[in-house]
């Protein structure tokens, strides 16, 4: 007597390859934007309070051939932080800052600027 063909679903074979098949699979790309576009804005809403005033006055005391290379980053304990983008901006800015430019960024801002540190490099 001959025995009937085994059923190929419960083949371990089969089912070993079922397994590694559906690992396989990338799981479908979310297409909606409003999950990114929430964290961006959280984002920009953290580093707005971060910045408090500080961030507005550097906006308006800067000078733009200076402003599109050094970005303010950070305002802890009257230390505005200002990522710049290499060093030859950080010694344009670092040459603003001593010629008055600190002064006039202290003198704009309702948040208190005791010092200006520049870093190179970091979101700028």
């Amino acid at each position: 007597m001959s025995r009937p063909p085994a059923d190929p679903r419960h083949d371990p074979a089969v089912l070993r390859l079922e397994r590694l098949r559906a690992g396989r699979v990338r799981p479908p790309r979310a297409t909606a934007l409003a999950a990114s576009l929430e964290r961006e804005g959280a984002a920009i809403l953290r580093l707005r309070r971060a910045l408090g005033d500080a961030g507005s006055a550097w906006g308006r005391c800067c000078p733009e051939e200076l402003a599109s290379g050094a970005l303010p980053v950070a305002c802890r304990a009257g230390v505005l932080t200002v990522a710049v983008a290499d060093a030859a901006v950080r010694h344009r800015v670092d040459r603003w800052l001593r010629a008055g430019g600190q002064r006039e960024v202290a003198a704009a801002s309702r948040t208190p600027i005791r010092r200006v540190r520049l870093v190179i490099g970091r979101h700028a």
